[in-house]
């Protein structure tokens, strides 16, 4: 709960009346007002208007979004394409395919989407046979590089060294996707790490809060324990006419 965050997550200034709690709309984490001071847009999270964010995430965003407004709808879309490297162990056969970025965007997937029969019933809901059969997806992590071959194609290489390559419909299609699978590769996986170095982080920040919680809480038993002994000393000493000690 943000009521057990007690102190800012980046300068660790106690949260009180008046320093009030804030949250970075790209990491989650609370901060104090001085350290969520930037504004910015975050155009993956679907927020296009500025917002409040961290330091870190106000220095790190700008690439994300540049990505996001260049790359990620055309990647997200998908593009047809052919394979012609590969083929045999994937298809068995030639055929155009869909190339697209799955939805936790990890994952480059190449989908064979089959046309519906012109007897489909539209009032049908979609069964599993209507839906896209991935036949075969490079985790952006593993890609080791993308490579362009000749004026229409492309080549994806995997740090296994798996190699695919596709064939476009024209040059300004194959020069777009070598770039946007490029910064995929290279921008997406940075990011998956960043969210589990602060969740890691912010894992360790509640925990060490809890202990520090706990041994506040006990310091203030062991001193109501003494002052109740010290209460009970003095009532002794005034009942019998002792000096207190």
């Amino acid at each position: 709960m943000d009521e057990e965050v007690e102190r800012c997550f980046a300068c660790a200034v106690p949260f009180d009346f008046a320093q009030r709690r804030h949250h970075c709309r790209r990491c989650r984490n609370i901060f104090c007002a001085a350290c969520t001071s930037r504004e910015r847009p975050v155009l993956l999270y679907r927020l296009s208007d500025p917002v409040r964010v961290c330091l870190r995430c106000g220095n790190e965003v700008g690439k994300e979004n540049e990505f996001v407004d260049r790359h990620l709808k055309g990647l997200t879309e998908g593009l047809e394409v052919t394979v012609t490297r590969g083929v045999s162990a994937v298809l068995g056969r030639r055929q155009p395919v869909s190339l697209i970025l799955s939805a936790d965007l990890k994952t480059l997937q190449v989908v064979d989407l089959p046309s519906l029969p012109a007897y489909h019933d539209a009032s049908r809901p979609p069964s599993s046979l209507d839906c896209p059969r991935i036949l075969m997806h490079f985790p952006l992590v593993d890609i080791g590089g993308v490579s362009e071959e000749g004026p229409l194609s492309f080549l994806i290489l995997t740090s296994t060294g798996v190699r695919r390559k596709f064939e476009t419909s024209g040059p300004g299609q194959r020069q777009a996707w070598v770039a946007a699978i490029r910064e995929a590769a290279r921008l997406l996986p940075s990011m998956a790490g960043l969210r589990k170095r602060i969740e890691e982080e912010r894992i360790q920040r509640a925990t060490q809060e809890r202990m520090a919680m706990a041994e506040r809480h006990e310091k203030d038993a062991l001193l109501a324990k003494k002052r109740e002994k010290a209460a009970l000393r003095h009532a002794i000493a005034d009942k019998y006419g002792l000096a207190r000690r």
